[in-house]
């Protein structure tokens, strides 16, 4: 990856390749997760790609999207540690593959640039109809939540794990405060981000480099940046004197219980990959100890895995089990740390979970979108390793690194999601 500096704030990164037929172009825009921040946020890419200036109506913008032979065109909303990342995406067809003539990358950042820059806007407001059409959509996206009970189980634990903290703000926002939300105070936000905002360009494809470059800066020229937003991650390095634990009453079949850790290792951690490939042994494999001992082995849950937060220094286990079960799987989870804490690691497992995480990270290369939000990550988490450079520490990571890691993993805080129904049920 070639990485390009426009500014203090904008940055290109080239990634070269012709393994896809179409190229691949995102533009991130990047502000501190914050809770009076995150709902305007979490609005704003749905309203401006409801219409713009040039393309009033979402068909407008459909229509002409078709007619660039049929360009892929996404705006979403993610966080990764204490950032919020508004991002917008273009998946079009490769122009060595178009008929004589034909230019389609100036029509798509045309395209681009007149839904993100040149927004469809009235007396200093967004259109009222599109801001309380989409403030319904995301109220009843952030109510939905409840309906995938792990996603809210680990959102819970989370927000308890990490209470006063702005990790624990959720990247939707909050109900409340998107209904007070109006097309003037939106629009007020808007000019606000646009001039604070890192923003982190990726282009995967072919194209000659000083093109691509000219048309990024063309996307972005009518940007005047102010003062840079203070973009950082706070390492979770709270302790506590006992654990928290947390149970809550629900009408389902199934009890979810998730179990958060400090893990005291983040992406920036020079042998972050020690970590990365504990957790694949721990539990984030179909080999790992939690899958082969708490689900096969001893049938104590549906399913259950761990999740590491590369930014935020947090690894989460969520399972799904029986309410019956409850404390036996908690028994035994813990267990199969103390397993790997003892060195109770075979060199079968070791090789076996470096191979499935240097397949995994070669996959990545399968996608472009996948490609770009690895690279992300790790910028924001300051790293500039390339995947090659991360698979070549994989296979130098050590037994004694992988136990040094799991000593470092330390329970902090549990949520049970207790299920008052008797019907049994696989997992929900």
């Amino acid at each position: 990856m070639k990485r390009i500096q426009f500014s203090e704030s904008v940055f290109l990164n080239l990634i070269e390749s012709d393994k896809f037929k179409t190229d691949y172009f995102e533009i991130n825009l990047i502000l501190p997760l914050r809770e009076e921040t995150a709902s305007y946020a979490a609005l704003l890419p749905q309203v401006l790609r409801r219409g713009s200036k040039k393309y009033p109506q979402m068909s407008d913008i459909s229509k002409r999207f078709d007619y660039l032979y049929s360009t892929g065109f996404s705006a979403r909303v993610t966080k990764r540690g204490e950032n919020q990342i508004v991002s917008f995406t273009a998946d079009f067809l490769r122009e060595s593959l178009l008929p004589p003539g034909e230019h389609l990358m100036d029509d798509v950042f045309e395209t681009m640039r007149s839904i993100i820059f040149e927004p469809l806007v009235n007396d200093g407001a967004f259109k009222a109809e599109y801001v309380e059409s989409e403030k319904k959509n995301l109220i009843d996206a952030i109510k939905s939540i409840i309906n995938n009970k792990n996603a809210y189980s680990m959102k819970k634990c989370h927000e308890a794990m990490c209470k006063g903290q702005n990790y624990a703000v959720s990247e939707s926002g909050k109900v409340e405060l998107v209904e007070k939300i109006d097309g003037t105070s939106l629009y007020n936000f808007y000019k606000d981000f646009l001039s604070h905002a890192k923003i982190e360009m990726f282009y995967t494809g072919t194209c000659d480099e000083n093109v691509i470059k000219n048309h990024a800066r063309s996307l972005i020229s009518d940007i005047k940046s102010e003062k840079l937003y203070d973009l950082h991650s706070e390492r979770f390095e709270r302790t506590r004197d006992k654990v928290v634990e947390i149970t809550e009453e629900m009408e389902v079949a199934q009890g979810k219980l998730v179990l958060c850790f400090r893990s005291g290792h983040t992406i920036s951690d020079e042998k972050y990959s020690a970590y990365a490939l504990f957790n694949n042994i721990f539990g984030g494999s179909p080999t790992s100890k939690l899958f082969e001992n708490v689900r096969e082995k001893l049938s104590l849950c549906y399913f259950c895995r761990s999740i590491p937060d590369a930014h935020k220094g947090i690894l989460t286990v969520v399972s799904g089990i029986e309410v019956a079960n409850r404390d036996k799987a908690q028994k035994e989870i813990l267990a199969q740390l103390d397993n790997v804490k003892s060195g109770n690691i075979s060199d079968e497992e070791m090789s076996s979970a470096k191979n499935d995480m240097i397949n995994s990270y070669r996959s990545l290369c399968d996608s472009a979108s996948d490609i770009s939000t690895w690279y992300l990550s790790r910028l924001l988490g300051g790293s500039g390793k390339t995947i090659e450079d991360v698979i070549d520490e994989i296979g130098k990571v050590t037994k004694e690194d992988v136990v040094a890691c799991a000593k470092a993993t330390e329970l902090d805080t549990i949520f049970f999601l207790k299920g008052t129904l008797t019907d049994g049920g696989e997992e929900e």
